[in-house]
């Protein structure tokens, strides 16, 4: 280990590169980093992407926040240390939600013990990881469906009762993912998501700007690929066409 990465022979992967990863990752969940500290790591990364040349910045032809869009909207699918603490939040929000531990314990009891998280949402107090975390609730709160306990019957789901709610394909995938909780509780199922389970991903997915999808990822695949092809080749005809016309004039001068 050298400054936190992995010593590696040859190629430098993205596995090589994994325990630095989670390292970020982890303290982006846990912590309530500044704003200024995660506009810097932007910008760091952007500069990273340009380049400079004689120790002066290249020119950015196109804004970080399109380079962070997916590559079906003109992106490189890269993700933005704001929106990327945002969804660490919600993950945690969703745990308070959903969860039943000595984490979601201690906080429900120092802060949401009179009028439950919705009510603890409203208030100014608390901690500024707190105050993060509240930040976001709504954001979490809107796009979560508590299934009560008229949806299952003992410790199993009740199918046609959730077939009527939320309809087949989706109950299906619900049934086979989330396990129905004890008779007299709620159930909460995440809805940007088919089978119901909380991700990350989809969260980054509701809060990212948006951009128009490029009519190019609307494609067949194999059409792209024989389209970049047919590129390559008339770039490689062109440099061929103008080595030949160099190379007459030279023969023409001797």
């Amino acid at each position: 280990m050298y400054l936190g990465v992995t010593l590696v022979t040859g190629w430098l992967t993205a596995r090589n590169l994994e325990l630095l990863v989670n390292k970020i990752q982890n303290k982006v969940a846990v912590l309530n980093v500044p704003k200024v500290l995660l506009s810097k790591l932007n910008s760091i990364l952007s500069t990273f992407f340009w380049g400079e040349y004689n120790g002066k910045l290249k020119h950015k032809w196109v804004s970080w926040s399109t380079i962070c869009k997916p590559t079906n909207e003109g992106g490189l699918g890269l993700r933005d240390f704001n929106e990327m603490q945002s969804s660490m939040h919600k993950k945690l929000v969703w745990r308070l939600l959903t969860l039943d531990n000595l984490w979601t314990q201690f906080f429900r009891a120092k802060y949401a013990k009179e009028g439950g998280l919705v009510m603890a949402a409203s208030r100014a107090n608390g901690s500024q990881f707190w105050k993060a975390l509240m930040q976001v609730f709504p954001a979490v709160y809107d796009h979560t469906k508590a299934l009560v306990k008229d949806f299952w019957v003992g410790n199993a789901w009740d199918e046609n009762a959730l077939i009527e709610m939320i309809g087949e394909n989706r109950a299906l995938e619900v049934v086979h993912s989330v396990k129905a909780g004890k008779e007299g509780s709620d159930v909460y199922i995440w809805e940007p998501t088919q089978n119901g389970i909380f991700t990350t991903a989809s969260t980054w997915d509701i809060i990212r700007t948006r951009g128009s999808v490029l009519w190019v990822s609307l494609l067949p695949r194999d059409v792209i690929v024989v389209s970049m092809v047919a590129l390559r080749l008339w770039i490689m005809c062109y440099a061929l066409g103008k080595l030949l016309r160099q190379s007459g004039n030279e023969l023409h001068l001797h």
